[in-house]
């Protein structure tokens, strides 16, 4: 692809009124330097609305309040016209007509935004051929069912996918080029769905920007085939739900919620420390020993230094009255004598996940500061319990759980970020380096970000280590419901425009009936320690 040659990008909407997430798609392309949108086409033949019965999405949006709150964020449904966006030729037509429309303006790629099959669309002249997103278990989609069966049957996660189908550069095979997945809502199909398409708003740029900078070679290179017939999440229907289904589905919610608030009049929710000194049993998660906090608090994000014969475990620490997290630090001798935490910062918005290291003699902390909407870095100057603010390394985004890792000359910050409101923070992990010092706001993005798009694996769950020469990346598994468990990632590929990496080790609550998640990991010398949430008497 020539760099001065612009990606010409058809788009295919229902109507000029589009869906939010639409939207907000199109203004993401938009922002692209490298591809202009050279004509949009209308189709209204078939809108992309959900066919459930009016009852059904009364119930829907009531059932999902009591069970899962709000949800916060916008209302990706909510209708905005792109008549405004948009100066570019525009054509209400049918399939045929849209064959030359497209061709006589020389585009490069349709991204349609309907449910409508396309037809005769094999005789488009689109080198990189028809994109749409898919809304189903990441590869399979029947249109207006995206979220239903997963929500009401209770499955993990939810996918979603962007794929390219008439593609002369792959001999007409459908590609998939991206693919995501995230966590379902216990029972609304419209929470399921909403953080769902916000995510799901950035492919087709993601896409084209990578492809600017890749050119033909990057696209026709592509080696994840979509298999249209291929089911990732089974057991389950995709036909339209009958009013008795629907009754049945949410009875069965209903009297397990019921259930689960009689228990909870006796326990209460609270994160507790695990640790082990034994590498021999570390392994063994029966064998780690419980931290439990006292009963107005709970403590989480556990990270270790070693230092002075000791160990140093730097915490969150909530209390329950305030909802508001600070930072704490526990001693540890070798034999597992400790003291109880003391508060180390605190500030007038949330903090957690102190990710404390060392450099040239000096520590450095970045604890998370999603509320604030910075990455910040503090430097001790009296160690454990005294730090001072050095700067914001980033402004402006919502970033969690940024974790640092110093390797080949380099400095990469691994941090989960919600990229568009109304998204989650758990689903996408973004990597940034610097060949400098990391005191530093200049930060490269990596190509490939996100370099992992999966609320199972993506977010972080401690500090990144090195053992018997392998990397290895703690992260969380946030299906199922958030902190669910932890995986422990090997780090196969890291550089300026590859990033490769796989599970080696993965971790459930199913060791202790007590304990229902777990999602924070950190090794140091012979200690591991952990958190979960534990079901303690009232």
């Amino acid at each position: 692809m020539n760099k001065e040659q612009k990606i010409q990008v058809g788009i295919l909407v229902d109507s000029v009124n589009v869906q939010a997430w639409v939207y907000q798609s199109i203004e993401h392309i938009l922002t692209l330097d490298g591809v202009k949108i050279c004509c949009v086409m209308v189709d209204p033949s078939q809108p992309s609305t959900l066919p459930f019965k009016s009852m059904q999405q009364r119930l829907s949006r009531l059932l999902g309040k009591l069970f899962d709150g709000d949800i916060s964020g916008p209302d990706y449904r909510q209708r905005k016209t792109i008549t405004s966006l948009l100066g570019v030729p525009r054509y209400t037509l049918d399939d045929e007509v849209r064959v030359s429309v497209v061709n006589d303006h020389k585009a490069d790629v349709l991204i349609k935004y309907t449910n409508h099959e396309l037809v005769n669309d094999n005789a488009l002249d689109l080198k990189y051929g028809v994109w749409d997103h898919l809304f189903n278990a990441g590869v399979t989609h029947r249109a207006g069912y995206e979220g239903f069966w997963e929500t009401l049957l209770s499955q993990p996660e939810v996918g979603s996918s962007l794929r390219a189908s008439y593609v002369p550069l792959r001999d007409q095979q459908s590609v998939e080029l991206i693919r995501s997945y995230s966590c379902t809502q216990e029972a609304s199909i419209y929470g399921t769905n909403n953080g769902n398409y916000w995510k799901s708003s950035s492919f087709a740029a993601r896409m084209l920007k990578r492809m600017v900078a890749g050119g033909d070679g990057f696209f026709s290179q592509l080696s994840s085939q979509l298999d249209s017939q291929q089911e990732l999440s089974v057991g389950y229907e995709h036909s339209a739900p009958s009013n008795f289904q629907y009754a049945t589905l949410l009875a069965k919610k209903v009297f397990a919620k019921i259930k689960k608030k009689i228990k909870y009049k006796q326990y209460f929710e609270q994160w507790f420390l695990l640790y082990n000194l034994n590498p021999e049993t570390s392994n063994d998660m029966s064998s780690f020993i419980k931290l439990l906090p006292p009963k107005e608090v709970f403590w989480a994000d556990p990270h270790v230094i070693f230092e002075n014969n000791k160990y140093y475990i730097f915490i969150e620490e909530l209390p329950f009255a305030t909802d508001k997290g600070y930072l704490s630090v526990i001693e540890m001798d070798l034999d597992g004598q400790y003291t109880q935490p003391e508060k180390i910062l605190e500030k007038d918005y949330h903090l957690s996940y102190p990710n404390v290291f060392k450099y040239k003699d000096e520590y450095y902390m970045i604890p998370e500061t999603f509320d604030n909407s910075t990455i910040e870095l503090y430097r001790c100057v009296g160690f454990p319990s005294q730090w001072e603010f050095v700067m914001n390394l980033m402004e402006g985004m919502q970033a969690a759980d940024t974790t640092l890792h110093f390797h080949d000359n380099k400095w990469w910050l691994f941090t989960s970020i919600m990229e568009n409101k109304g998204a989650s923070p758990h689903d996408e992990l973004f990597l940034f380096y610097t060949d400098g010092d990391f005191l530093t706001t200049q930060w490269t993005p990596h190509p490939l970000n996100p370099i992992v798009s999966d609320v199972k694996t993506a977010r972080p769950a401690g500090k990144i280590y090195t053992e018997h020469g392998k990397i290895y990346r703690p992260s969380q598994n946030c299906s199922h419901h958030y902190g669910y468990g932890v995986n422990l990632n090997e780090i196969m590929v890291l550089n300026e425009t590859e990033y490769q990496e796989k599970i080696v080790v993965s971790i459930e609550p199913d060791w202790d009936k007590d304990v229902i998640a777990t999602h924070s990991y950190s090794k140091v010398k012979d200690l591991v320690v952990m958190d979960g949430i534990i079901l303690r008497k009232n």
